[in-house]
């Protein structure tokens, strides 16, 4: 990110980006960084979430959903004498 973007960040905002780099310097997560400096996590994660959302930071990607698959064929044999009757919905 550019230092013209960092500027029109907020100052709790650079504050958790320095936090972010810090847990990712030391190789530990955000979550253990903060429980190790007594930082507020659930805090935190909110000033981090406004990153994530203003694209400082990248965040979790949500898996795809998958698209509907449509129509299927089926077929139907004919009922044995024993075989009880089914509901297709």
């Amino acid at each position: 990110m550019s230092d013209r973007n960092l500027e029109a960040l907020n100052e709790r905002e650079r504050a958790c980006l320095t936090h972010l780099r810090q847990a990712q310097e030391l190789g530990i997560s955000f979550s253990q960084h903060c429980r190790e400096r007594d930082l507020k996590f659930h805090q935190w994660t909110w000033v981090k979430r406004a990153l994530v959302r203003k694209g400082v930071i990248g965040g979790r990607r949500r898996a795809e959903r998958s698209k509907a698959a449509g129509f299927v064929p089926v077929r139907i044999a004919p009922a044995a004498a024993a075989a009880a009757p089914c509901r297709i919905r």
